[in-house]
């Protein structure tokens, strides 16, 4: 019964998680276009902005300046006709820091958004995958079940031969089941009848006992009795020998009337009788104790037979209930050794990806450690103020290039020439009051900046290192 109770439940558990899962799935198909929708939105967003933008030549003195991915803008206009005035300049710095300050908003809108529909779809993969473990395990279980009553049908088959048992299904080793309990619980309760039964004779037993004792104290007290009248009648015949004697010997003494003699000897007779009255009725009694206490023994002898064969019943009905337990409990075994297999192959397979990851991380260890604008933290050796000082449009590039492409401009950093900083040149404002360069124009050239594409793969590989970073981090801490 219970085998088949957990059967059941487990059909349950399984029809329930399929739904479940069914719905996670329908969720996961609602995010993913959401997600879609996001991300056309973002292309839109990203094509608008490139075909608003417009690309400016540098001069040739002045190395590449640093460019944002959505929209370009013009630090320097075209010397086209000689001296610029300071403050055209600075109202196109204020509307370049203008525009970046939107494009930064925009972008951190964009990042927050991906971002939580991130979140949204770790979480139903989680999800789904505890649904799919949860599923994986219940078939194994519906699998081990199905294994254990194959296993109890053959020994059954075994133990009791082909003609007793011709089961080939399930079905009908339950109901061999509930056959044999029902016949355990009847034997139980013919035991419990029979243990009734012989109280009820061992307390009739005792009854008798008690009367046998009080026939025993009645028959003494008859045997008492009648010695008393033979003693008395002893007496008395001694006394009328006596008077007779003297009678006989000395006639002028006093001899007894008839009367007398009369009355006593029917006194004599009577409790003669009286004694022999008293003695019957309680041999009487005697015997009809022995009968008695013979039909208790008979009965007590049949109940006594009754229950040995009852106990047998119960002995046979007890092992075949070890053997189905005995059975049961290696299909338990069994059913343990499967669920520590699963966990051991869990543990190793979450220990590898740890591993793994380790692994990664110090492999990267070379590589620079960025924070959230993109620059990079771990610095080697002291910086100088005018080296140390980047522009708004680096450090928005920065954000949106790969963790590969910064070490490769870094290198290419070191080994060329600095660039020039938007500090460097408000601090070097004084120089434009400085009469313009004579050139011919041969030696400038135009540099258009590579248009680079919005990278959601690069930005949502450096969220998930940061995040396992943190991770980690927290679980050293």
């Amino acid at each position: 019964m219970k085998v088949e109770e957990q059967t059941v439940k487990l059909e349950m558990d399984l029809f329930v998680k399929e739904r479940e899962t069914l719905k996670v799935l329908k969720e996961l198909e609602t995010t993913k276009r959401i997600a879609d929708d996001l991300k056309l939105q973002l292309q839109k967003l990203t094509s608008e902005s490139l075909s608003a933008t417009k690309v400016h030549p540098i001069p040739n003195t002045e190395e590449e300046r640093p460019v944002n991915s959505n929209k370009h803008f013009e630090v320097f206009p075209r010397n086209t006709g000689g001296k610029q005035s300071p403050g055209k300049t600075l109202m196109g710095l204020e509307q370049a820091k203008a525009n970046l300050s939107r494009t930064t908003s925009g972008l951190s809108g964009v990042r927050t958004t991906i971002e939580s529909l991130k979140m949204k779809i770790e979480k139903e993969k989680s999800l789904r995958a505890k649904t799919d473990e949860r599923l994986h395990l219940n078939r194994a279980t519906a699998a081990s079940l199905e294994q254990m009553l194959g296993r109890y049908i053959a020994e059954l088959r075994l133990k009791s031969g082909p003609k007793t048992i011709s089961t080939q299904s399930a079905s009908e080793v339950w109901a061999r089941i509930r056959q044999l309990s029902s016949e355990k619980e009847n034997y139980v309760r013919t035991m419990e009848n029979h243990k009734s039964d012989i109280c009820n004779l061992t307390a009739e037993i005792e009854q008798t006992k008690s009367r046998i004792k009080t026939a025993e104290v009645r028959l003494i007290l008859a045997k008492k009795m009648k010695e008393a009248s033979k003693v008395a009648e002893a007496i008395a015949l001694r006394e009328i020998r006596s008077l007779r004697e003297k009678s006989e010997t000395d006639p002028s003494e006093v001899t007894l009337p008839v009367k007398d003699y009369a009355t006593l000897t029917l006194r004599a007779r009577e409790a003669d009788e009286i004694s022999k009255k008293i003695v019957g009725a309680a041999t009487l009694e005697v015997e009809r104790a022995k009968q008695s206490k013979l039909e208790l023994v008979e009965k007590v002898e049949g109940v006594e037979a009754e229950v040995s064969t009852g106990r047998k019943a119960l002995e046979e009905a007890l092992k075949r209930e070890e053997a189905a337990n005995e059975v049961k409990l290696e299909a338990e075994e069994a059913l343990r050794r499967m669920r520590s297999e699963l966990g051991q192959q869990r543990r190793s397979v979450h220990s590898s990806t740890k591993f793994k990851n380790s692994a990664g991380t110090q492999r990267r260890g070379g590589s620079q450690m960025l924070d959230v604008n993109g620059l990079s933290l771990a610095t080697s050796g002291p910086l100088t103020v005018l080296g140390s000082t980047l522009s708004i449009g680096q450090i928005l590039r920065k954000k949106l290039m790969a963790p590969e492409e910064h070490k490769v401009r870094m290198s290419a950093k070191g080994n060329g020439k600095p660039r020039v900083s938007l500090a460097q040149i408000l601090a070097q404002k004084h120089e434009l009051y400085s009469p313009p360069r004579i050139d011919d124009g041969s030696a400038r050239k135009h540099f258009f900046a590579r248009r680079r594409k919005f990278s959601f793969a690069g930005l949502a590989l450096l969220l998930a290192k940061q995040k396992r970073r943190k991770r980690k981090h927290d679980l050293n801490s």
